[in-house]
C-alpha cells in the first residue's frame, strides 16, 4: 500500500486542542503522511492570530486558507464559508489528499467537507450524532457526517443517530472524544505557572467563563451576555474571573467588545484572547466552576471533578454529566445556579464523553480503512 496523505483541518484554538492527539498519531504512523490546513480564527488577528499555537506546537502547516473572519453577522459568515470552501477546492486540486479528516460543526469545517466532497475525496468525520439545537451548528454537524464516510462518534447515542441518518453501521465508531486525551497526556502547569502565565493571581476561587453566541436562540446574544456580567458583579470578593473570548460565529464580535469593557472598569474579570490548550486545561485543574455555554464545560470540565453551569440553550441535547447545572441566560438564574455549583460535590463524576483513549480508536479504524481509494461512493442505510 502506498503512503496515504490525510488533511487535517483545523479554524480554532478549541477545535486544534481537541485534534491535536489525533493529528500527531497520524504523523507517527509510518503508512500515513499528514498536511495540516489552517483556517478561521487561527489567522485573525481579532483572535489572537492562533496559527503560532500550531507552529509551536510542530506541525508544518500546508496552507493557510484566510475566509476573513470577522465575528459580525449572518451574511459575514455566510461570505466567510463561501471564501474557505473555495480555498479549499483549490488547494486540494492542486495537492489532492487522499482522506480529509474533519472534527466538529464549525461553518469552515463544513466548507472543507463541502470542498471535499465535491472533488470526490472521502472524509472521516470526529463528533457527527451529536445535538446542539441551540446553534446553527447543529445543522453544520449533521450535514458534514452526510458528507462523510467514516465516523468517530464520541458517544453511543450519537451513534445511533448517525445510523438513524442513514450511515453504515460499519462505518460508524464510538471513540469517545479526543478532548480528554491530552488531560491524561499533558504535563499540566502548577497554579503558580498558571498565575505567571495568564499574568495575574487567580484568587480563592477562580470561575473560568466561556460564552459564545447562541446563533440559534431568540434571545441576542448581547443581552445573554450582558445578565451574565451584571451575576458576576454579585459575586463574593474572593471569586476571580478569568473570561476567554468569544469565537467567530455571528454576535461574537459584540460580545468581545461587552468583555474588553466589562474587564476595564471590574477588578475581578481578566480577559483573555486566547489561552491555548496547555493553559487552558491548567486553568481547569485550579478552577472552582466553569460557567458560559462552550463545549468544554461539557466535554473537559467533568474530567477534571468541578461543577459547570450551563447558560442557554446552546448546548441542548449534548449529554450532561452529573457536574453540569443547566440554568437559562437571566442574572437570578445564573447566580443561583453558581450558588448551587459551590456546594455539589463532584467527586466520583463518570464524563459520558469517554476514557481519554479515543487517539487510538481512530487511529486503528484509519489504518483498517485504508487505502482509502476503496471507500466508494456512500449508499445510504436503510435499517
Amino acid at each position: 500500500m502506498k503512503e496515504q496523505l490525510i488533511a487535517g483541518v483545523t479554524g480554532s484554538r478549541a477545535d486544534f486542542g481537541i485534534q491535536r492527539p489525533v493529528l500527531e498519531a497520524i504523523r507517527a504512523e509510518p503508512d500515513f503522511a499528514l498536511d495540516l490546513y489552517v483556517t478561521g480564527m487561527h489567522l485573525s488577528s481579532r483572535f489572537g492570530s492562533t496559527v503560532t499555537e500550531v507552529e509551536e506546537a510542530g506541525f508544518e502547516i500546508a496552507g493557510r486558507i484566510d475566509c476573513e473572519v470577522t465575528g459580525g453577522n449572518h451574511l459575514d459568515i455566510a461570505l466567510s464559508t463561501s471564501a474557505a470552501m473555495a480555498g479549499f477546492a483549490e488547494v486540494w486540486t492542486g495537492r489532492r489528499p487522499d482522506l480529509v479528516l474533519l472534527l466538529g460543526d464549525r461553518f469552515e469545517t463544513f466548507a472543507a467537507a463541502s470542498a471535499a466532497y465535491l472533488l470526490n475525496i472521502p472524509i472521516a468525520h470526529i463528533a457527527g450524532g451529536d445535538v446542539t439545537s441551540g446553534s446553527l451548528d447543529d445543522g453544520l454537524r449533521h450535514a458534514i457526517s452526510k458528507f462523510s464516510n467514516i465516523h468517530f462518534a464520541t458517544n453511543e447515542l450519537a451513534r445511533e443517530r448517525l445510523i438513524r441518518m442513514g450511515e453504515e453501521p460499519a462505518s460508524v465508531f464510538t471513540t469517545g472524544t479526543p478532548a480528554l486525551d491530552a488531560i491524561l497526556s499533558l504535563d499540566l502547569l502548577s497554579r503558580a505557572e498558571v498565575e505567571h502565565r495568564v499574568g495575574a493571581p487567580v484568587g480563592g476561587r477562580l470561575i473560568v467563563i466561556t460564552f459564545h453566541p447562541a446563533t440559534a436562540d431568540k434571545g441576542t446574544p448581547g443581552a445573554q451576555f450582558r445578565e451574565l456580567l451584571a451575576a458576576l458583579d454579585e459575586l463574593p470578593d474572593d471569586c476571580v474571573v478569568l473570561i476567554t473570548y468569544a469565537n467567530a460565529d455571528s454576535g461574537g464580535a459584540e460580545l468581545n467588545l461587552l468583555l474588553e469593557a466589562a474587564a476595564k472598569n471590574s477588578g475581578r474579570i481578566i480577559a483573555r484572547e486566547s489561552l491555548g490548550q496547555l493553559l487552558y486545561l491548567s486553568v481547569l485543574r485550579q478552577a472552582a466552576m466553569v460557567v458560559g455555554n462552550s463545549s468544554s464545560g461539557l466535554y473537559e470540565a467533568p474530567s477534571f471533578a468541578i461543577p459547570t453551569v450551563n447558560i442557554g440553550s446552546r448546548q441542548d441535547g449534548r449529554l450532561r454529566a452529573s457536574s453540569v447545572i443547566d440554568c437559562p441566560p437571566e442574572k437570578d438564574a445564573i447566580l443561583e445556579a453558581m450558588s448551587r455549583g459551590f456546594e455539589l460535590d463532584c467527586r466520583g463524576t463518570v464524563n459520558p464523553y469517554g476514557d481519554g483513549r479515543a487517539t487510538a480508536r481512530i487511529v486503528d479504524a484509519l489504518r483498517s480503512a485504508a487505502p482509502f481509494s476503496g471507500l466508494g461512493m456512500k449508499r445510504f442505510y436503510d435499517a
